[in-house]
């Protein structure tokens, strides 16, 4: 009989919000942009109708996301996903998040 985390990770193997994102990091990563965007928002609509259990995976989905936009000269995008993230981890309570001061 396997453990706790082997279950966690043969369920994290098969989910679809983790395996389209991971291909849409990989496609923004060689530079494919457009089809990167495309694949990372599919990932955040799978995940919105299957709730990801990882909160990390759907941060770093948003910070994909935002740094395609900003790689595309889109700001105004670039920083909405970048405040997506933000939100989130105020939710979550897991992380420390200090005023920005300019």
């Amino acid at each position: 009989m396997g453990s706790a985390e082997d279950d966690d990770l043969e369920e994290l193997k098969l989910d679809p919000f983790l395996m389209i994102s991971v291909i849409g990091q990989e496609y923004l990563h060689v530079g494919y942009t457009a089809q990167a965007i495309t694949l990372l928002k599919l990932a955040l609509e799978v995940d919105s109708k299957t709730e990801c259990k990882s909160s990390e995976l759907k941060l770093s989905v948003l910070g994909a996301l935002s740094f395609a936009y900003y790689q595309e000269k889109n700001y105004t995008q670039a920083t909405e996903y970048l405040r997506m993230q933000l939100d989130i981890c105020r939710c979550s309570g897991k992380y420390r998040i200090s005023a920005l001061r300019g």
